[in-house]
């Protein structure tokens, strides 16, 4: 505990990492519900540790990025690295996300990695600024990567360039009208997609009747181009309505799509 009006009362604790747990065989989880946790501008939110379980929960980072580590052993996460370093640990984590919003305004983006990632009914999104292109959104699971509901996409209202997302796991699973998408709905080109998956399955619709899908989307308003989709696939199934879409309502050219299955 640390007093700032009172110093001396203050009850801190200096010691070696492992003496708190971070080497432990299994890393803490982290755990967050109902709460908000936001940056100052231009500030990047980092989470690392063990099983993440995020309940109804807003992370934002106006101006940064958001990188989340879920880890399954002990290890050394080094954001100076590729990927950041995270060969070193033996296993990786799942993160568990129900709700909420998980939203980056910075070029930095949005970065996750873990065995397991499980989304329902998310918004994660990244933003184009004035002067300042879109973040990407990166993520790989190991394992899977599951978003039942919800919304996964970069956005560019302005003149700038969109993110590009990229996602990589061994199974992906898109459900109950979950879309992950890039859109321009100003000047600036809507980013690319790509998707490498053992098995990519696109099924279902939500509660008010939209389609699960992966699209890129320039809106009526908008002249820049979308974005390229690029999808790898050892077995892609589209189901129940699932969909696959690169389409625009306005004067720009649509990107191209390339799908490998």
């Amino acid at each position: 505990r640390f007093d700032a009006s009172f110093p001396e009362d203050s009850v801190l604790t200096s010691s070696p990492p492992s003496a708190f747990g971070f080497l432990n065989l299994s890393p803490s989880r982290i755990s967050i519900r109902g709460s908000s946790l936001e940056v100052r501008n231009g500030k990047s939110l980092t989470l690392v540790g063990g099983d993440l379980l995020s309940d109804n929960a807003n992370l934002r980072a106006p101006g940064g990025g958001i990188n989340i580590i879920s880890t399954g052993s002990p290890g050394e996460a080094d954001m100076t690295k590729p990927d950041w370093n995270t060969s070193s640990f033996q296993r990786l984590g799942k993160g568990i996300v129900n709700g909420g919003y998980i939203v980056s305004g910075g070029e930095a983006g949005i970065y996750i990695r873990a065995d397991g990632f499980y989304t329902e009914n998310v918004h994660m999104e990244t933003q184009a600024g004035i002067g300042t292109p879109g973040g990407d959104i990166d993520i790989t699971a190991k394992n899977v990567f599951s978003m039942e509901g919800g919304l996964l996409r970069t956005v560019t209202e302005g003149s700038e360039k969109g993110g590009d997302i990229h996602l990589k796991a061994g199974a992906i699973r898109i459900s109950a009208g979950g879309s992950a998408g890039t859109i321009t709905s100003g000047s600036g080109d809507a980013g690319s997609l790509n998707i490498a998956a053992d098995t990519l399955g696109i099924s279902g619709r939500d509660t008010d009747g939209y389609v699960s899908a992966i699209l890129s989307y320039g809106s009526g308003s908008s002249s820049g181009h979308t974005g390229r989709i690029s999808v790898s696939a050892g077995t892609l199934t589209l189901s129940e309505g699932g969909l696959l879409l690169n389409e625009t309502y306005a004067p720009g050219k649509k990107g191209d799509t390339d799908v490998r299955a």
